[in-house]
């Protein structure tokens, strides 16, 4: 066991997810991999087995823009702890359990809250499940790119 140390929790996380390379047992997934084509993100939200596996997922990132993990994790109603960089605070929503960025006691502390109470991770996690599904299905990017093309033209026309 780890103990509790947060610190501890996250290396042995890391070092799951080295060994679990995110690897879809599904038949389209097998397809996907011997043509080397990249699925697109709404096939992937919640179909990754290694997010079984974890409690919890925690992104200290020093700066990202719109990371795919994020969209993943959270559409597969994983709970999280990311620092608060990029469009993290975006994909998250005012629920999300952020952090600041290179700022190791606040993380450890954020670790430790989630680890302590479960109910509230996993309650969180479920309000970003519905957020993602809502925001970032494939069907919600298209339409926020066709309404800003829509406007740009109507600007300049």
């Amino acid at each position: 066991g780890t103990g509790g140390n947060p610190v501890a929790i996250v290396v042995i996380l890391f070092m799951a997810l080295r060994c679990f390379p995110f690897v879809d047992s599904t038949p389209r997934a097998y397809r996907l991999k011997a043509s080397n084509a990249a699925p697109p993100i709404s096939t992937l939200i919640g179909t990754f087995p290694a997010f079984a596996h974890g409690r919890l997922l925690v992104v200290p990132s020093r700066a990202d823009s719109l990371p795919y993990v994020v969209i993943e994790a959270g559409g597969a109603g994983i709970p999280m702890i990311a620092s608060g960089v990029g469009g993290i605070p975006e994909i998250l929503g005012p629920d999300g359990n952020l952090v600041p960025p290179e700022n190791p006691s606040r993380l450890a502390q954020a670790i430790a809250a989630a680890l302590d109470d479960p109910a509230d991770a996993k309650a969180r996690a479920e309000r970003l499940r519905e957020r993602v599904r809502t925001l970032f299905s494939q069907d919600a990017m298209v339409e926020g790119i066709l309404v800003g093309y829509g406007a740009a033209i109507e600007a300049k026309f």
